[in-house]
């Protein structure tokens, strides 16, 4: 199995260093907040009470196109769900969308019938267009680490005949890099946006 660069593990682990300083300066912004505006022991807890009421009505988002879809793989981390339009040429090299995970559900890519990177993407060429949809962490997956996601590309990129444009988003963004540093002649074209990795600067 090839290993992954040293320069991609930093990247990671200045992004999860990232993440967690986010973590813990929140709490100290909102109180530097609630302090700022003098709020009273009542207004914290119709802020608590507001909270509360926001995780409880907060639902997953559905696929915009859902109709238009159907999935065409399955595996213990992810589903692949197929987007391309009715009329879309067999022998072109599919695009397929990694979505970020933290936070995110993976129809964030077909948030809306006017607000689609799916969409967007068929209408400009792209009518081979799939999307990973990330399965939520189970007792199966609890473990699985970025071989294991890897691993998961190789099989996707077979099934799709060998060959991929590759989008990743955030730590999709990521994903898709890695993969593409170590499988560079399954990925016919990558492109990326917002993801966790930084620049090392070649040693001398």
């Amino acid at each position: 199995m090839s290993a992954v660069p040293p320069a991609v593990i930093d990247s990671m682990f200045a992004a999860g260093v990232g993440a967690w300083n986010t973590l813990n300066t929140s709490p100290i912004d909102y109180w530097t907040g609630a302090f700022r505006r003098g709020a009273t022991p009542w207004e914290l807890m119709q802020d608590l009470g507001r909270w509360n009421v926001a995780l409880a009505a907060r639902q997953r988002l559905l696929w915009a196109h859902e109709a238009q879809q159907s999935v065409v793989g399955e595996w213990p981390l992810a589903r692949l769900r197929d987007y391309s339009a009715p009329d879309a040429d067999p022998r072109q090299i599919p695009t397929v969308i990694l979505r970020p995970q933290a936070g995110h559900a993976s129809s964030i890519v077909d948030f809306a019938e006017d607000q689609s990177q799916i969409m967007v993407g068929r209408e400009n060429g792209c009518a081979r267009i799939l999307s990973m949809d990330w399965i939520g962490a189970t007792a199966q997956t609890r473990d699985a680490g970025i071989e294991d996601y890897m691993e998961l590309l190789r099989e996707v990129t077979d099934l799709l005949g060998g060959r991929v444009n590759l989008v990743g988003d955030c730590q999709g963004g990521w994903l898709a890099t890695i993969f593409a540093a170590l499988h560079p002649r399954r990925v016919n074209s990558l492109a990326i946006t917002g993801p966790p990795l930084t620049s090392t600067p070649a040693s001398p």
